[in-house]
């Protein structure tokens, strides 16, 4: 459904986003892709002549508008966002222009497009009493009230912890792997605490599922993870041992992070109106992300 359908992406440029605009270009689809002048595209490289990059600004209203009237999507795949990891905050006010205003005004810049999908993408920790939770609470709300307010086809994915090709650096299982990998120490919080993990391949098809039956769920949020719960101390056990590695893991060196709370995705709605089921577990999934990082380690230096 995608095929020859001009197909707009924020933050394509990132982890995720990256992903999904090579799934994207693979269904067959004018992929455009909204990136910022400071934009690192190095993600998207070997693809970048595939692409028609526009840079742009979401808390632009104005240009933003003019941009979007121009090339008149007939889907959008909303993942731009300020950055959340261990030691990379942005400024609250940065936080509320862009996860917020950002969204609203992607949202009006569209305007009367006859568009197929909009895809707003949030955190399962929306409801905690972080920044960037608050913000990405106040988005998923905008986009519930919008689309029923206007029959419009937006529907929100709150992802939980995704991990695979292209992961960004600071995130838990790139630094477990790659310290694995150097025989490096590990420093953690706590070994109990749990998160649910989705590899990439299952979260990019869930945003294409979802994006073909965006119509018919328009308002509705749906969780984007595995449904089961993994420790800090198994996430370290299989990195260690896939990698064959002497490395230590210190406990209790790092703080826990707002978002280490135990939370697992409920999918039972994905799959009684998607059709959708994640398909790699976490042990398959962390052996694919150590083979590509084992050969791309080096695009990160």
């Amino acid at each position: 459904m995608l095929k020859n359908k001009k197909i707009l992406v924020t933050g394509g440029a990132g982890f995720i986003g990256s992903n999904l605009v090579r799934r994207l270009l693979n269904e067959g689809a004018e992929v455009f892709v909204l990136v910022r002048k400071s934009s690192n595209l190095w993600r998207l490289d070997d693809v970048k002549e595939k692409l028609k990059l526009c840079v742009a600004d979401l808390a632009d209203e104005l240009s933003l508008k003019n941009l979007i009237q121009e090339i008149k999507p007939q889907g959008v795949f909303h993942l731009g966002a300020t950055t959340i990891m261990r030691g990379v905050i942005s400024e609250p006010e940065m936080i509320e222009k862009v996860n917020v205003e950002g969204t609203k005004n992607l949202i009006k810049a569209l305007g009367d497009i006859d568009y197929d999908f909009f895809i707003n993408t949030s955190t399962y920790s929306e409801n905690s009493s972080d920044d960037y939770a608050k913000s990405k609470r106040k988005a998923t709300d905008f986009c519930t009230d919008y689309a029923k307010k206007k029959q419009k086809p937006i529907v929100t994915l709150r992802i939980f912890t995704p991990y695979g090709p292209y992961i960004q650096k600071g995130r838990l299982v790139f630094q477990v792997l790659t310290k694995s990998m150097r025989n490096e120490n590990i420093e953690m919080s706590s070994p109990d605490t749990m998160r649910d993990f989705i590899y990439i391949d299952d979260l990019i098809d869930l945003y294409i599922t979802l994006s073909n039956r965006a119509r018919e769920n328009a308002g509705e949020a749906f969780n984007a993870g595995f449904g089961v719960l993994t420790s800090l101390k198994e996430v370290a056990n299989t990195a260690i041992a896939i990698t064959n590695s002497q490395t230590k893991v210190i406990w209790g060196a790092l703080p826990k992070l707002s978002y280490d709370f135990v939370a697992v995705a409920d999918i039972t709605k994905n799959a009684e109106k998607l059709g959708w089921k994640p398909k790699v577990n976490f042990e398959e999934g962390i052996q694919k992300t150590y083979k590509w990082l084992k050969d791309n380690l080096h695009r990160y230096e």
